[in-house]
């Protein structure tokens, strides 16, 4: 870059954003000159400052960036801050916004390469990996978008990547600073923080969701962002972080700056995630963006302690309290007319399961409205799981206990005449011997009757606790069919669901489908194969052995199954969220008896959601094939592993030829497919593929699951392909044991369903 001058020019992209716009008005506050890149019709961007020199544009449109970018006086030394990014928590603006925030910053580079101009590229704390809570985060040499979670975070670290990339080849001179979240007065685009106090001084904000924010002032940040122009060292980045602090102190510096009552009632995150997925749901099928998705959820509970002293010893950034900032940015607010403080509410005397009812019709924004819209199926089934979660905390948070249980036998008894006279007549199985088992000290006991052949790590914590769980429930089956749904009243909550076979079940209609599968047989579980419990989710594979009742025939098997679990708090212990056991098969159609005509409408729909699902066409492989329930990933051979499987899936989707050159690259030459027909050496598995191919011509979309434990994985996904000329779909399970070599992991073992 040429700097022989004191003639300086300082392009922004994204001007009108809410760190963009901070920025812009601290260099026209120095005396710089500024150019103001903007999108069209941008409404915040009116309010930048005189002298702001705007440019209207899109970082995609190149024709825009050559007008931006021409007519620089020769001998001035040209910044060039790109703040421009498409920022949401949707899944369904996948393309758009890669096609923004990764394309677009290598259009930025580009014109950075080619006007001689430095690059501070404004990133994001998001990009880099998370580590365990109580672990501080810190800056990395190397971005990753297959090691972070969310499209936006992908994209970031994607786009971190080719700056770093640029830099490091020589082509421009620049650096990275990675901001957390951006509080402070001047936001006209209200973004999170601005939102959050919009809500809460409009009373429209009955509870909040248990987790944490890490914010800092936007003008500290323009102030640290302007200064890394010349004093950010080359290739080098920097995290701009903040105080991390709890929801329930965000509502008190709220309360106490407002002189409007607190909010007392903080969700448990395991609620919060429900109404993610439910928000996930919504935008499937009414494909209209929600705001708390899954990952609007995750970006809550997830670890959010930032280290920013690297910023703070090298570029001077000393980033003000969060309360002050906050309390500046509500000063602002009520100064230009965005929120009204309302006369103090009375106190709020509504139960907790009441809050709980409005918190999700006003977090979901609108869900159950825009499913019904869409399906009637979504809307019904919105409203049931709605309903379920409010009486479960009704009934936690008053102390009538007797109310789930009433509910959920009311359930059954409507599920079993909807399913037919056949079923009224199910025998009663055997009674509970010794009642149940419930503890959280009989684990050793416990692996020792239900040993696991394959075992690998488990961390202390949650994922003992699942752990636990399993074994618990194991003993409790065996003891039959009574002691397990004694025991279901524990481990689930009234809004769990379970997908049996393909069939996504409420709890009563999963009871019951468990009991009359045990009507003609004793099902006995054995020993695990594997129990790979990663974060809040395990994968287990195990045997069982089913013995007819009237025939005494007995017949020895084993299920694959994967669960989701979540610690709700004092008095609810670690429960089952969601669980998915068996794939589609020969009960499919059996299952669907059991459900409503609105739930079989609703199942109906999502299927035709993945049949009609299209691959999107990026180029990192983690957001082409995305994982619906994304799971840490902490080693080098974890994500080695994880990379080997993402190949798997694209080059299967490029053809045979391509899918056997990767397998015979990457599965070892002793390696041994197990299904429920037999055992295939590596030529028999290749040959047996090729139907798949051929004749079925499928595809692989995405993963529900991919869980990755020392050198195992256990994935589930999605498929389509063609049968007797009709497109179907089915969910497959797999567990792959891995060994590290010199030129990369191999594949030695896996097991299908």
């Amino acid at each position: 870059m040429n700097t022989s001058t004191n003639n300086e020019l300082y392009i922004v992209t994204g001007a009108a954003g809410n760190l963009g716009s901070a920025i812009v008005r601290n260099l026209l506050a120095n005396g710089k000159a500024v150019r103001s890149f903007v999108l069209r019709g941008e409404e915040a961007a009116r309010h930048l400052p005189e002298g702001a020199n705007v440019f209207e544009g899109d970082v995609t449109d190149i024709s825009t960036l050559e007008t931006l970018f021409a007519d620089i006086p020769e001998n001035t030394a040209v910044y060039c801050i790109h703040c421009a990014a498409m920022v949401s928590v949707s899944n369904l603006v996948a393309e758009k916004i890669w096609h923004v925030n990764v394309d677009g910053t290598q259009y930025i580079i580009d014109k950075c390469k080619a006007h001689n101009a430095r690059l501070i590229f404004i990133g994001s704390t998001g990009a880099i990996p998370e580590q365990p809570k109580g672990t501080v985060i810190r800056e990395v040499e190397h971005f990753d978008p297959n090691a972070v979670i969310g499209i936006y975070d992908q994209t970031k670290a994607a786009s971190c990547q080719l700056v770093l990339d640029a830099i490091h080849a020589g082509e421009i001179d620049g650096c990275l600073i990675l901001p957390s979240g951006i509080s402070g007065p001047g936001d006209y685009t209200f973004g999170n923080v601005a939102g959050v106090i919009k809500e809460y001084a409009e009373g429209k904000m009955p509870a909040g969701v248990e987790g944490t924010f890490n914010c800092a002032d936007n003008r500290d940040m323009a102030e640290t962002i302007v200064r890394a122009c010349k004093e950010g060292r080359t290739g080098e980045s920097y995290i701009l972080g903040g105080d991390q602090i709890g929801m329930k102190e965000v509502f008190d510096i709220l309360s106490e700056h407002t002189g409007l009552p607190t909010i007392k009632t903080i969700l448990p995150a395991g609620v919060g995630k429900l109404l993610g997925r439910m928000s996930d749901m919504a935008e499937k099928v009414t494909h209209k963006p929600q705001r708390m998705t899954s990952f609007a959820v995750y970006n809550l509970v997830r670890n959010n302690e930032f280290d920013s002293s690297k910023a703070m010893r090298e570029l001077g950034y000393s980033p003000r309290p969060m309360a002050q900032s906050i309390a500046e940015e509500i000063d602002w607010m009520i100064e230009e007319g965005i929120v009204t403080l309302p006369k103090p509410r009375e106190p709020d005397t509504r139960s907790f399961g009441e809050k709980l009812a409005d918190t999700g019709s006003a977090i979901g924004h609108g869900i159950a409205a825009g499913a019904k819209a869409a399906g009637h199926g979504v809307a019904v089934g919105y409203k049931a799981v709605e309903h379920g979660v409010v009486a479960g905390y009704n009934a936690v948070a008053d102390g009538v206990e007797d109310s789930i249980h009433a509910m959920g036998e009311n359930f059954r008894e409507m599920t079993m005449l909807r399913a037919g006279a056949a079923f009224e007549s199910a025998p009663a199985v055997e009674e509970a011997e010794g009642g149940i088992v419930n503890s959280y000290d009989n684990t050793e006991a416990l692996s020792k009757k239900f040993p696991v052949e394959h075992p690998t790590t488990i961390l202390p914590g949650m994922e003992t606790a699942i752990q636990n769980r399993l074994l618990n429930g194991f003993e409790n089956w065996n003891r039959g069919f009574d002691a397990w749904k004694a025991w279901g009243d524990i481990l689930y909550t009234p809004a769990s669901m379970y997908n049996v076979h393909g069939v996504r079940l409420t709890l009563p209609e999963y009871q019951l489908a468990m009991q009359l599968t045990l009507r003609n047989n004793d099902i006995q579980m054995g020993a695990f194969r594997n129990m790979i419990v990663n974060d809040d989710w395990v994968a287990i594979h195990y045997d069982i052995t089913t013995i007819n009742r009237e025939t005494g025939e007995t017949k020895p098997g084993s299920v694959m199954e994967f669960v989701q679990f979540e610690n709700y708090g004092e008095g609810q212990d670690t429960r089952v969220v969601e669980g998915w056991a068996g794939t589609k098969g020969k009960d499919y159609q059996g299952l669907l008896r059991l459900l409503t005509p609105e739930e079989r409408e609703a199942q109906e729909q999502a299927r035709a959601e993945i049949l009609s699902r299209e691959i999107p066409k990026i180029d990192v492989l983690a957001v082409r094939y995305p994982v619906n329930h994304p799971t840490s990933v902490r080693t080098a051979l974890g994500r080695e592993i994880r990379q080997a499987i993402l190949l798997d899936f694209d080059c299967w989707n490029k053809g045979y030829d391509q899918w056997e050159a990767w397998a015979r690259r990457t599965l070892s030459e002793d390696f041994v497919c197990h299904t429920d027909f037999g055992d295939a050496s590596r030529e028999q598995y290749l040959d047996a593929s090729r139907v798949w191919f051929d004749e079925k011509q499928s595809k692989r979309l995405y993963f529900d699951n991919l869980l990755v434990r020392d050198n195992w994985a256990a994935i589930q996904y999605r498929i389509v392909y063609t049968e007797n000329g009709v497109k179907e779909d089915k969910s497959m399970m797999q567990f792959f044991r891995f060994v590290e070599e010199e030129d990369g992991v191999k594949l030695v073992e896996c097991w299908n369903k």
